[in-house]
């Protein structure tokens, strides 16, 4: 919708993002509740059957609950019909970051918060329900594309970028940095078992090296200590 890719636009101007990484990472703006009110402009029952089927399988939209008032629900839904009322899970205005498995199959949605202000009540991220966001290196599935494709090349020194979020990823990504995000400030077993499986499949006279980029906050420090540690060990 127009109005989204208006607030979208914002955001990566105010934020000094390349429009073109965020538009090959699939970023998008999505209004609040803008999945629910999809659902209640749908006139044909059988095709809103099917949409509704498919978007609570996806936990991204829910029922509200039978007998409760709408104004007990956050964020209030939309529509009049009591008995089939829906809301989506994602909470307020959000910039939507779709995030991919190594191997390019879509594991879940993180939305953030298109504004911070002090007084909302909304959480900053939100991740799909039971997304397996320890298993999953945000960027993993370009930016281990573009490490082999340097070794087609004839590279022989590669850096990978190690970071914690979205947004640090994607700036290493303007740059024309391979770079992926642990979504958090620690890194999982699994998490490094990736990286460890990449170097592995590159040839031997390659030399991958990671290279720790964390927030210097003491989350970030802890962090990234203990991501140096998990590496090396491995």
């Amino acid at each position: 919708k127009g109005s989204d890719q208006t607030a979208l636009d914002v955001w990566i101007n105010e934020r000094r993002l390349d429009p073109v990484v965020i538009k090959r990472a699939g970023v998008v703006c999505a209004q609040r509740n803008f999945l629910s009110k999809l659902l209640e402009s749908e006139k044909n029952r059988s095709v809103k059957r099917e949409y509704i089927g498919d978007l609570e399988d996806a936990y991204l939209i829910r029922k509200l609950i039978p007998g409760v008032t709408g104004n007990r629900h956050l964020p209030l839904s939309v529509g009049s019909d009591e008995s089939n009322r829906y809301i989506d899970y994602f909470i307020a205005d959000r910039i939507i970051f779709p995030i991919h498995n190594e191997m390019g199959l879509l594991m879940g949605l993180a939305g953030r918060a298109l504004t911070n202000s002090p007084d909302s009540t909304a959480p900053k991220y939100q991740f799909t329900r039971e997304f397996p966001k320890a298993t999953v290196l945000y960027r993993a599935e370009y930016a281990f594309k573009l490490i082999r494709s340097e070794v087609k090349k004839g590279g022989k020194n590669l850096v990978i970028y190690l970071c914690e979020g979205f947004l640090d990823a994607l700036r290493f990504e303007s740059l024309g940095f391979p770079a992926v995000a642990v979504m958090g400030s620690s890194i999982s077993e699994h998490q490094v078992k990736l990286l460890h499986s990449l170097s592995l499949s590159l040839p031997k006279s390659t030399k991958l090296t990671v290279v720790v980029s964390f927030d210097r906050d003491e989350a970030g420090l802890r962090g990234a200590a203990d991501a140096c540690l998990k590496l090396m060990n491995a």
